[in-house]
């Protein structure tokens, strides 16, 4: 929501600046202009879009906008919930090393020397998520897959 307020003032900001004399000012209006609108539309899309980003199943974890494919549960060997820099993260350890291909690229670009760690951290605050119903499930995971020493924390920064 935050996101498509600051789109809607980029384009007024530009629409403001069309009435100047100058031609650089216009220019910048105009740049404006372009700039909000391409967010608003992109922040309207996600706004509107209702698919699920986040897939756990008992098979694994996909993210939509990170992953290409499911990660099994039994390629991870530690599942952490915790909240880093005002953000809630489900922090999962890959067992061996992690494919980078298994990744979208910008995410393979921004979080590389995270995956060399074999660290796969997953934004999941800003999603409609059950938090109670997801430590829950993964609690269960925990039970059934012993053999895969996975561990949940809820850790509060």
């Amino acid at each position: 929501m935050k996101s498509i307020l600051f789109s809607s003032m980029i384009i007024i900001i530009g629409i403001s600046c069309l009435d100047s004399d100058l031609l650089i000012i216009i220019i910048l209006g105009y740049l404006n202009l372009i700039l909000g609108a391409v967010s608003l539309v992109i922040n309207l899309y996600h706004l509107l879009n209702h698919k699920p980003q986040l897939i756990v199943s008992d098979l694994g974890i996909e993210h939509k906008k990170i992953t290409k494919q499911m990660i099994l549960w039994s390629a991870i060997s530690k599942a952490e919930i915790k909240k880093e820099k005002n953000n809630l993260l489900l922090v999962l350890n890959q067992k061996g090393q992690v494919n980078l291909e298994d990744f979208k690229y910008l995410f393979r670009k921004t979080a590389q020397s995270q995956l060399k760690n074999n660290l796969i951290k997953l934004n999941i605050e800003p999603l409609a998520i059950d938090h109670s119903k997801l430590s829950h499930f993964l609690s269960s995971k925990l039970n059934l897959q012993n053999s895969s020493h996975l561990l949940l924390k809820h850790k509060k920064s």
